[in-house]
């Protein structure tokens, strides 16, 4: 159940990213970001939380440049 649920989630995020050259890439980076914060959250709570959307920004943001092309 674990593992279908990741799947999924990364196939969403995949699908939110079609706009960019490497949806792929971008969706595992994204991913791999939402799951250090869930895990992270038990330790520092909404701080991971903080962290883990600037470090998305900062993805999206690199990935901008290849979008719609």
């Amino acid at each position: 159940m674990v593992q279908e649920h990741k799947s999924l989630l990364r196939d969403y995020l995949t699908e939110l990213a079609a706009d960019y050259t490497d949806p792929r890439g971008v969706a595992a980076q994204i991913h791999i970001m939402i799951e250090g914060a869930m895990v992270t959250s038990s330790l520092l709570g909404a701080e991971a939380t903080r962290q883990a959307r600037d470090g998305i920004c900062a993805v999206l943001a690199a990935a901008e440049g290849s979008r719609g092309k």
